[in-house]
């Protein structure tokens, strides 16, 4: 093997671009300043190709894969190197959802203008790096990935200097439990000293290391044994912890792709697969995925994890999970009443209502207006699949602030056409006015609505339409306290308000009851209708041009 000069503590390696996406493929046989750019570091690092399938010069770097298939190239290196982590800039042909695979860490290029460099991936590997293995690693026939290949543009390994001993201290293991590291050597009188941030000087800023410690931020510890004047390999472990989040102002801020944590009381505003938003009462987080457990609004629940992404604009959280449920507690979240002109970026997520708008527009894509202001609105939940605005009709939309391309809109969760305000029928009245009556008495109902129909009872239970209806007036001939209460209701009209008042009838015959011989006198009942063949009861008796109350025995 040759002998490897000097190394810095990065080495950058940059792979030639090919004039179109149909190059030869590159084999074992390739030399490797065939693949790289001219003055490219890794002329001195890598030391062969040691396989390829599927590899060639493409019109962006190195081009892994067809759009159907897998492809993969494996580079030896000159010399076995202390590797702490590798970055790598790559960026994919079309579509969504490729997948990388560097050393056998794995990660996902989730969109990307078509051949356009999308991004920069940090992949952790540790020590004694003795090859550089890259790949498209899924095929179209894998499920979920979009037809397309990957591109590699460069290559940035970083590294402790010097050579591996393999008769040094043996490396210390680095272990994670939720936040907690733990670092143990197997040489028990061995030093350890640490970093737990990337990009720190072994010389410089390694502690020793006494007792196990908690992790708040992702990051790659490193560690290594002393004794004696030697120094193991260094160990390297990327603790993935998510970020504790105190609220959600710091989410715009994290890169894509961080993992996150929320631990205080949370409560569903709404759910519409595949959105769910929640809140802590004043701001809002949207968590992104179909979910098949049911949640509903105002539940509240013990925080959350996922990981940060962004669609389009659109910052939300995937591959969450949800705390256990806390029973008992609810909060009902109420959108913020706005004006077209208020969707905008900075109320992203926001819970809003916008009442009165026109809406125009068809296929899930729509613009409502109000008062010459307009706003932007998709059904990205497809909620509204059958919604077709008429021209004649307002309507009132609820829902929460979206991103799409930079350009904000409304994601409509709730639309309700405004109905027109009907006129008041007017409340029912009664002759004669509530009171004390000593008498028979007969309740006439009357309202001043033309055409209107009343309703009552007489047990002061509320009226309804299916309660009797007036027709006659309503006499009140037995001994009590009757509370009557009405409703009147017309065409054209909402229902009166209930009219109630009370009448205490108390009836006095002034005579003893009497015998009813024939032809002695006329009786009437209370009404006032003559009874030929009066039987026990109250009635009303004309004799001798006298006219009395009488009881009939």
């Amino acid at each position: 093997m040759t002998a490897m000069p000097m190394l810095a503590e990065s080495v950058s390696i940059t792979f030639k671009k090919g004039k179109d996406n149909n190059q030869s493929n590159w084999t074992t046989s390739t030399a490797v300043a065939e693949v790289l750019e001219e003055g490219s570091e890794g002329a001195d690092v890598l030391g062969a190709i040691t396989s390829a399938n599927r590899v060639s010069p493409g019109m962006y770097g190195l081009k892994l894969g067809t759009n159907k298939d897998v492809g993969e190239i494996t580079f030896s290196l000159s010399e076995a190197l202390n590797c702490t982590d590798i970055v790598v800039k790559a960026s994919l042909s079309k579509g969504t959802n490729q997948y990388l695979s560097v050393n056998g860490q794995e990660f996902t290029i989730a969109s990307a203008e078509k051949n356009d460099v999308y991004g920069t991936f940090t992949v952790p590997v540790g020590a004694e790096m003795t090859e550089l293995v890259l790949s498209k690693s899924k095929s179209k026939n894998d499920g979920g990935v979009a037809e397309g290949f990957v591109f590699v543009e460069s290559v940035t390994i970083n590294y402790t200097p010097g050579a591996v001993d393999p008769d040094a201290l043996p490396k210390p293991e680095i272990s994670l439990e939720g936040r907690t590291v733990t670092i143990t050597c197997s040489d028990p009188d061995a030093q350890i000293r640490y970093t737990d941030f990337d990009g720190a000087d072994i010389d410089t800023d390694y502690n020793v290391y006494y007792a196990p410690f908690e992790l708040y931020m992702p990051c790659t510890v490193q560690a290594v044994a002393f004794k004696d004047g030697k120094t193991s390999g260094v160990a390297s472990k990327f603790c993935n912890v998510p970020v504790q989040l105190p609220d959600f102002s710091s989410l715009p801020d994290l890169p894509k792709g961080t993992l996150v944590e929320f631990t205080e009381p949370l409560a569903v505003a709404c759910q519409a697969n595949p959105y769910m938003w929640l809140t802590n009462g004043s701001d809002y987080v949207l968590l992104y995925g179909y979910n098949d457990t049911e949640y509903a609004a105002g539940d509240v629940y013990q925080g959350f994890t996922g990981t940060t992404d962004e669609y389009r604009g659109l910052l939300q959280i995937k591959d969450y999970s949800i705390g256990e449920k806390i029973e008992g507690m609810t909060l009902m979240p109420e959108p913020m009443q706005i004006f077209p002109e208020l969707v905008q970026s900075n109320m992203m997520n926001r819970y809003v209502v916008i009442n009165g708008v026109t809406i125009t527009g068809s296929n899930r894509s729509y613009v409502i207006s109000l008062d010459g202001e307009e706003a932007s609105m998709y059904d990205s939940a497809k909620l509204f699949l059958d919604f077709v605005p008429e021209a004649d009709k307002t309507y009132n939309v609820t829902g929460f602030v979206g991103m799409n391309n930079e350009v904000a809109q409304l994601i409509p969760v709730k639309i309700e056409e405004v109905q027109a305000e009907l006129p008041v029928c007017e409340a029912p009245m009664f002759n004669p006015v509530a009171g004390e009556y000593t008498e028979v008495t007969s309740v006439i109902l009357s309202c001043a609505t033309e055409g209107a129909a009343i309703y009552y009872t007489l047990d002061g239970t509320e009226p309804t339409v299916e309660s009797t209806e007036y027709t006659a007036p309503i006499a009140l001939s037995v001994d009590g306290v009757y509370t009557v209460k009405a409703i009147a209701v017309a065409e054209g009209h909402s229902a009166s308000e209930v009219a109630t008042a009370v009448y205490t009838i108390k009836v006095e015959t002034g005579i003893d009851a009497v015998e009813v011989v024939e032809g002695e006198a006329e009786y009437f009942n209370l009404q006032g209708v003559r009874v030929a063949n009066p039987t026990p009861g109250l009635y009303i008796l004309r004799s001798a041009g006298k006219v009395v109350k009488v009881q009939v025995k």
